[in-house]
């Protein structure tokens, strides 16, 4: 029996955890997966500061769900890591909190991965399970470990190339650990052809390892009646007509456009709705101002200059489940996705699903995404407010337009987009790389 770890030692929420979700779920689905024993190891918490609970109908008698640094000592040191004062006393909690701090930079080796190395721990538990292949979904912030089994690889996109969202350090510490990954792994697999090439460009001496492997549509949530639906608007106070974005709100997410957009819209006396949901749309509420990142507040300077108001022009939910955003997909007037480098989108996948016209970003990835589905989306570019206004506007004055597009897109999307087919896809090249095959 083949001993497969799929480990994502970031968990990075939204996207990637989906990913995990989807893929997984397609495995199971897989006849032949029955015949492995499959490992999946997570860091405890995703990156957008939530506990990960990995969903019960993704198990099965041979998946076995662990998490990092999840043993007494480990824990112990966690607990320290996160101390409090001690009876009020100032200094101790940061005494405490330097311990496994001065453990994991200079400690033995066994003693740093209790403290919070998840690369040595990793080591540590492949040798001790001795897996025939090793998976990373993630393979970010985080040295490539060094085992004896083959692994393999997902780069879900090289943003950290194109945009300094992630910050300097950051970029700095992906950019160096990249090589070594790209090095070590068997086999490299992404998701669309745009991806690909971009490994090929910034890393041409491993073009050999990649494999595309387009994804399938998340969420998949249940269908919510017309009694739901309207019980979800109300209770959340979303007017009868709203634009839908989804995703962090972050520069190349490029959510500064669609508010200019609106601006340009209202000058024109024509008012549309825009509802912002991901782990950190909440930062757009009033009351959370003080705790927005620096791209949120140009954001909400863009939306004051316009005269734009909360709860009236535009909403930031944050995280919602995927029967909520199920709702909002189905209620929406359209999905704008104005983002300046993607992978590919999700969101694009389960709008169309549901039914909801998609705008998106005339970018290379979003592009291979349109032809899929014979451009039964509307692009604009991205960098100019009036042409989204514009585009926007078109939807508003003829809906009937809109809705016979999104009816062709979900056609399509079905049969294009299948978890089952990306699984089997993944399931070959991890036999590729347990027998060795370049």
């Amino acid at each position: 029996m083949p001993k497969l770890a799929i480990i994502d030692h970031v968990v990075s929420a939204a996207g990637v955890e989906r990913f995990l979700h989807g893929l997984v779920g397609g495995l199971l689905e897989l006849p032949e997966i029955k015949e492995w024993d499959i490992t999946i190891l997570l860091n405890r918490y995703n990156s957008g500061g939530y506990m990960v609970r990995w969903p019960a109908h993704l198990t099965a008698p041979n998946v076995h769900v662990r998490y990092l640094c999840d043993d007494g000592l480990s824990r112990f040191l966690n607990r320290l890591a996160k101390a409090q004062r001690i009876w009020g006393i100032p200094g101790t909690a940061r005494i405490q909190r330097i311990i496994p701090w001065l453990l994991r930079r200079y400690g033995p080796l066994w003693l740093r991965r209790h403290a919070g190395d998840a690369r040595l721990w990793i080591e540590h538990y492949c040798t001790q399970q001795r897996f025939d292949v090793v998976y990373f979904s993630y393979p970010y912030l985080m040295e490539s470990p060094r085992v004896s089994m083959p692994m393999v690889a997902t780069q879900h996109d090289f943003n950290y190339k194109r945009f300094n969202t992630l910050g300097p350090v950051t970029r700095a510490q992906i950019d160096s650990q990249m090589p070594e990954w790209l090095r070590r792994c068997r086999h490299l697999v992404v998701s669309s052809e745009f991806i690909a090439s971009e490994l090929r460009y910034f890393y041409p001496e491993f073009a050999d390892k990649v494999r595309v492997l387009r994804l399938g549509i998340p969420g998949d949530s249940r269908i919510p009646s017309e009694v739901e639906l309207e019980a979800y608007r109300q209770r959340m106070g979303l007017p009868q007509q709203f634009l839908l974005t989804v995703g962090w709100i972050v520069p190349h997410k490029n959510q500064k456009v669609l508010f200019e957009a609106l601006g340009n819209l209202r000058s024109k006396g024509i008012n549309i709705s825009l509802v912002c949901v991901g782990p950190n749309s909440d930062q757009l509420q009033p009351g959370n101002k003080d705790r927005a990142g620096s791209y949120v507040r140009e954001v909400l300077r863009v939306a004051e200059h316009f005269g734009l108001q909360y709860g009236h022009d535009f909403w930031g939910l944050g995280y919602v489940d995927d029967f909520e955003l199920e709702c909002l997909y189905r209620g929406a007037t359209a999905l704008v996705v104005p983002v300046l480098y993607e992978a590919g989108s999700f969101p694009v996948l389960e709008a169309m699903r549901a039914l909801c016209p998609v705008v998106c970003s005339r970018i290379p990835a979003l592009v291979e995404q349109a032809r899929l589905v014979e451009d039964n989306i509307w692009l604009f570019d991205p960098s100019d407010s009036y042409d989204l206004a514009n585009v926007i506007q078109g939807i508003l004055n003829d809906p009937t337009v809109a809705t016979e597009r999104g009816r062709c897109a979900k056609q399509m999307v079905d049969k294009i987009y299948s978890w089952g087919k990306t699984a089997e896809g993944y399931l070959a090249v991890f036999q590729e790389a347990i027998g060795g095959i370049d």
